[in-house]
């Protein structure tokens, strides 16, 4: 499938927001917040930090589980300072370490409407069909974009872990560079 027109539209509405405001917050949304919406999360602070963007980056989901180890490890892979003090927790907390601005970022599985969100108004990006459709309205979203990207988690517990979770991450990266480039 093409995705180009998609991640076009993604760009085009990201870039009128930011020449209207100068300031973007996106908020990346699927279902558990674990793999896709904080992958993308991470990639996109990661991009923005590179490129000096003034971007806010957010995640969240319809319901809280935890950030999925084996997204912490392939995001780990791809070269992200992502530490915990205490992986053994149920929802346990991260920090994501920028390496241009020498911010951290906490990452943790939320739902979009958690209180640490931007209070501004954001851009949500649907990262899961099942987010897209099952959450119609985004209060506080001034815009919406539908780019969902196939769950690794098909490969949990299989001996292609690593290789379908790289991949996930490596799209994510390619598609967002794409978009956030200014």
């Amino acid at each position: 499938m093409n995705r180009d027109p998609i991640l076009q539209q993604a760009r085009d509405v990201i870039h009128s927001h930011q020449q209207a405001s100068h300031h973007i917050s996106l908020q990346f949304i699927c279902t558990h917040n674990s793999r896709r919406s904080q992958a993308a999360q991470a990639i996109a602070a990661t991009i923005a930090d590179e490129l000096g963007l003034n971007y806010r980056m957010y995640s969240g989901g319809t319901e809280v589980t935890a950030f999925h180890p084996n997204m912490v490890a392939a995001l780990q892979r791809a070269g992200m300072d992502i530490r915990t003090d205490d992986p053994t927790q149920a929802n346990p907390k991260y920090q994501l370490h920028l390496k241009h601005s020498q911010q951290t970022m906490p990452m943790w599985s939320k739902r979009f409407d958690d209180p640490h969100h931007a209070s501004e108004p954001f851009i949500a990006v649907m990262t899961c069909d099942h987010a897209d459709v099952n959450c119609p309205y985004i209060p506080g979203a001034a815009a919406r974009i539908s780019l969902p990207f196939v769950d690794p988690k098909r490969a949990d517990g299989t001996d292609a872990v690593d290789t379908v979770y790289d991949e996930c991450v490596a799209i994510i990266q390619t598609e967002l560079k794409f978009i956030l480039q200014p």
